[in-house]
Order: structure tokens, then C-alpha cells, then sequence
């Protein structure tokens, strides 16, 4: 439900809709539409918005979502390279074998995390030309 109400969110006109128009347009229950759109705010990319002249609450995609979403994303993922750097370390007696597939996944979140912010670099230069 989530992913569907996400979805209209991204092509409804207006952008900003109430609960009653979600679950309207998705056939979902009006508990079903809170509890979802609760989880899409607690990640960022939905927020609420007052619209003039109405007293519900309205919705609609937060501007900048993925980027935020992506900067999260790196936050958790440079924590978890922490954490593989930690088992290497407990793990340096160990065999080449064994500590393989953990430097294996150790490597490639050090290069993800490496290569992401020029990645983003790149998404801001872009969405200034535009």
C-alpha cells in the first residue's frame, strides 16, 4: 500500500491530497492511508501540507525526497562498513578464507561509499542547470 500511495503521490494533480481523496483514488480504508502515509513521512519522502480553505490534512511528496532518502541511506551504510571493518579486525587470525566474502562486502561498501557523494555532486550540479 505504501508503494501505490507513493505512486499517486507522484502523479496526482494537485499534488497536495487528503486522506479522503487517497483512499478514494486507491480503494484503500481511510486507516490504511494513515498508517501508510505515517511511514512514508517517518522516511521522508511524504509530507503533510495545509491547503487553503480546507481543514484536512493534505499530502504530497517532499521536495528533495530521494536525495535526503539517499543521504540516510549512506548514513546506514557507512555504519555498516564500520561494522565490517570491526569483524575484520576480531577475524585477523583467521584464514584467508574465511575472512574473503567479509572483505568481499567490506570492499564494496568502502567503494560505495567512496563513490556516492560524487555521485550526488553530480545530481546537484544537474538539477541547478535545469
Amino acid at each position: 500500500m505504501a508503494g501505490r500511495l507513493l505512486g499517486l503521490l507522484l502523479i496526482c494533480n494537485p499534488a497536495e491530497q487528503s486522506s479522503g481523496q487517497l483512499s478514494a483514488q486507491l480503494g484503500a480504508s481511510k486507516g490504511s492511508i494513515s498508517t501508510n502515509t505515517r511511514l512514508l513521512i517517518r522516511i521522508s519522502l511524504v509530507e503533510k501540507v495545509a491547503v487553503p480553505g480546507s481543514r484536512s490534512t493534505h499530502f504530497r511528496v517532499r521536495s528533495g525526497a530521494w536525495e535526503m532518502l539517499m543521504e540516510e541511506q549512506m548514513s546506514l551504510l557507512s555504519n555498516f562498513r564500520s561494522l565490517l571493518d570491526d569483524g575484520l579486525e576480531m577475524m585477523s587470525a583467521a584464514s584467508p578464507q574465511q575472512r574473503r566474502r567479509l572483505e568481499e562486502t567490506r570492499d564494496f561498501y568502502a567503494f560505495y561509499e567512496q563513490e556516492f557523494p560524487l555521485i550526488l555532486r553530480h545530481w546537484r550540479a544537474r538539477q541547478r542547470s535545469d
